[in-house]
């Protein structure tokens, strides 16, 4: 069990919440607020305002992802997904790569996923979920993918690019998604 917020990241072993590890050397780190945590690649994967890391339970270091780029930059939501992470959250470009509020990271170096997420206004994905078929969903605040066709604030990635996840789901923002006898809910 891994557990993170102020600058701080503790983990557990055994399962037993009252043994808590230190992540780090310090009682905090240097990178401020952590928004995400996820496993991925043997790894914890960690993220918040500027920064995506991995760091292995057994290891003394961690290992920078690149640096997401935009106005309100910080990293909401990550998951492995088909062997690749994936994150969410409100940024314009991942390491100097233009990706709309959706990246996707292969182990070496970071992609746009499809034309991304967008909005009129101010979009940000605030929730990701491989639910128990496999299907990549996100849900967050926004009305428009990246070319500015409409779009749900509920969505699905077909591959290519993300398309409403729900029909007749009628606005407002998507702050978390869980997976109920196989199917998603809201």
């Amino acid at each position: 069990l891994i557990v993170s917020g102020a600058n701080k990241i503790r983990y557990t072993a055994d399962g037993t919440i009252g043994s808590w590890g230190k992540l780090f050397a310090g009682d905090t780190d240097s990178f401020g607020d952590h928004y995400a945590i996820t496993h991925y690649d043997d790894k914890v994967a960690f993220a918040g305002y500027q920064f995506v890391m991995t760091w292995a339970l057994d290891d003394t270091s961690y290992t920078s992802l690149g640096t997401p780029t935009g106005a309100n930059t910080k990293i909401n939501s990550m998951v492995e997904y088909e062997g690749d992470l994936i994150v969410g959250g409100s940024f314009t470009a991942i390491d100097g790569v233009p990706a709309e509020n959706m990246a996707r990271w292969d182990g070496t170096e970071w992609f746009a996923m499809g034309q991304g997420i967008s909005s009129l206004g101010s979009a940000e994905v605030r929730y990701i979920l491989v639910d128990e078929d496999g299907a990549l969903l996100v849900g967050g605040h926004y009305t428009k993918d990246g070319d500015l066709n409409d779009l749900d604030a509920i969505s699905i990635w077909n591959g290519a690019q993300f398309v409403n996840a729900a029909d007749n789901y009628v606005g407002g923002t998507i702050n978390a998604i869980g997976v109920y006898s196989g199917s998603f809910e809201l």
